[in-house]
């Protein structure tokens, strides 16, 4: 499978690493409207569940789809769309960078990137934010003219956040750093030592509540960081296996925990004041998860989804889904886990207990995080289509 890479950030001097902070002061520029904020977990707190009480009957779907790439290889596209106002956002590996009506799949405009677009837009205070496998950052407004661009010195293909006036993102080598969100300009930037080994492509992965940001690294630690200044809270150590220790799934954040999964197959929680261990539990390697409703939610590549009770790591029900391996990460949309698989199908299961609701095909497979709110469905696939699901009825 196409994943191998490596992952973020960084550490003080005890903890093995350094968080720097420029000399000039944060920007005092007012961000303007929408406050909305979006990013690839849906929220800062990157926990896939979206705020629609309903996602309708998909015995009434419409489909139609737009090819904005060429990509026969089956792991092809990993950048997710999001929605804002009627219009998708999604960018491919291909470098391109477009906006489409949703209600037709028109092309309203693109810009170029140099490099591969592997990370979904992040999206606050009415400009997007857009990373490269060349290490290029940019803002775009929503009608497609640069705001700003950084340059970093290894690829950005994971996750991005931007609140507060900062955007937080990671590089393939380990370094985590904020910038203005107005600007680009740099706030501060932690680095961590590269784990041993062979690496998890795009499994760099951060959320952020308040006054601290948490990241997952390929040395297989878990660690808190101040957001204000990139200075460690604490770490955690996740996998104690010496093969691969990427932190693949989460960080997700709860009430009181933090949850992760590493590649090797531990998924645990860690109280979000100091990092003491909650539970743990073994789960395989997770692709994602989605938290909601006391349940903690993940997908396999070997088709499976479970469900997990978050206060405990009890296991709550899994479900075998026969359509290849879940290529993303769930999607907790009212009362069902969404999820896409490699073979070309999408399935709803019961929140409650794993049963399969339903299931539509959209022709290919698809990893990149998928849109669903109360009107449908935006998923973009392993071949570079992006279809549009309509709940609606015809």
């Amino acid at each position: 499978m196409l994943r191998a890479v490596s992952l973020l950030f960084v550490t003080s001097l005890l903890i093995s690493g350094c968080a720097s902070t420029p000399a000039g002061k944060m920007s005092a520029e007012v961000q303007p409207n929408p406050e909305v904020t979006i990013s690839e977990g849906v929220n800062s707190l990157n926990t896939n569940r979206v705020a629609a009480k309903s996602v309708g009957e998909w015995g009434a779907m419409k489909r139609r789809f737009i090819r904005v790439g060429d990509h026969p290889d089956p792991f092809g596209e990993y950048a997710g769309p999001i929605v804002i106002e009627g219009k998708v956002y999604v960018g491919n590996s291909d470098g391109r960078f477009l906006a489409l009506e949703r209600e037709s799949g028109k092309v309203i405009w693109e810009v170029n990137f140099k490099g591969g677009i592997y990370a979904t837009p992040a999206y606050y205070g009415g400009l997007l934010y857009i990373s490269d496998d060349t290490g290029e950052v940019a803002a775009i407004d929503l009608l497609g003219k640069k705001a700003w661009s950084f340059k970093h010195s290894a690829p950005v293909v994971s996750s991005m956040i931007a609140e507060g006036g900062v955007l937080y993102l990671v590089g393939a080598d380990q370094q985590l750093f904020a910038l203005e969100s107005a600007s680009g300009s740099p706030v501060w930037q932690f680095s961590r030592k590269p784990g041993k080994g062979n690496h998890i492509w795009r499994s760099q992965k951060i959320a952020l509540e308040g006054d601290t940001i948490y990241a997952g690294f390929n040395d297989g630690y878990l660690l808190a960081l101040d957001a204000r200044a990139g200075a460690v809270k604490w770490r955690a150590r996740v996998s104690e296996e010496e093969l691969i220790l990427d932190i693949t799934a989460g960080p997700v954040i709860g009430d009181d925990a933090v949850y992760v999964a590493s590649e090797n197959g531990v998924v645990a929680a860690y109280s979000k004041s100091d990092g003491e261990e909650l539970w743990h539990a073994a789960g395989g390697a997770a692709n994602g998860f989605a938290l909601g409703g006391g349940y903690l939610y993940f997908s396999k590549l070997t088709g499976e989804v479970e469900a997990l009770d978050a206060a405990t790591g009890e296991l709550k029900w899994r479900t075998m889904v026969n359509e290849g391996a879940v290529g993303g990460t769930p999607t907790l949309a009212g009362e069902e886990v969404i999820v896409a698989m490699s073979r070309g199908s999408v399935w709803g299961l019961d929140a409650a207990t794993g049963k399969v609701r339903r299931s539509s095909h959209i022709g290919s497979g698809a990893a990149a995080p998928i849109w669903v709110d109360e009107g449908g469905m935006v998923i973009h696939s392993h071949a570079g289509a992006v279809n549009f699901v309509d709940f609606r009825a015809p």
